[in-house]
């Protein structure tokens, strides 16, 4: 059983992070950045949920906009799922807060300058059980799959963020081109619930 000072520190935890996301986000009548072109991404090509996730893990390391976004469905979903009052977005401002934060840039605000993310580094990404089959809207089948997740993110400033606990990751598979322009059935993240605090 959570004792309430366990629960007060998860809630001022994702209080933290949720203030951290707005702020990486800044002005949300910014234009969201181009979507990336999915056929020119260096990382290999999504063929499994395996590779895609390889691919996820490469790409948010490196803090690399073009890869991660080759890695996000058209139709995908940011739900950040704790504290009391979750939050969720979708492809477009989860980018826009990724190439902020890709950036490794300090973002000056009229009243503060908040320290960017100079390197994001994974302590632990490791999948817990195999992908499982779930149906999803409109008859379409989804793997999903959690993931035990501890993350490090060096600031600017020489700060350090330590976030870490699950993240549940939904994949479906769908044709699109490869670096090479032919069709081919890959694997794409549709939703991305983030547990972590």
């Amino acid at each position: 059983m959570r004792t309430f000072l366990s629960t007060a520190m998860s809630a001022t935890m994702a209080l933290v992070l949720i203030v951290l996301a707005v702020a990486l986000v800044g002005c949300t009548d910014e234009p969201a950045p181009l979507a990336p072109d999915l056929a020119k991404s260096h990382l290999p090509f999504p063929a499994t949920p395996e590779i895609l996730m390889g691919n996820f893990y490469e790409a948010y390391g490196t803090q690399d906009l073009a890869g991660y976004a080759s890695l996000l469905h058209p139709d995908f979903q940011f739900e950040l799922a704790r504290g009391f009052t979750p939050q969720s977005w979708g492809r477009d401002q989860e980018l826009a807060i990724a190439a902020r934060m890709f950036s490794r840039e300090d973002y000056v605000k009229p009243d503060r300058v908040i320290a960017g993310i100079a390197h994001i580094e994974f302590v632990c990404f490791e999948g817990v059980g195999p992908w499982v089959v779930a149906p999803e809207n409109g008859g379409a089948v989804t793997l999903v799959r959690t993931y035990n997740v501890h993350v490090r993110f060096h600031r600017t400033d020489e700060s350090v963020i330590d976030v870490q606990g699950t993240s549940i990751f939904h994949v479906h598979a769908d044709e699109f081109e490869d670096a090479g322009g032919e069709t081919r059935l890959g694997y794409r993240i549709v939703r991305w619930v983030d547990r972590t605090g």
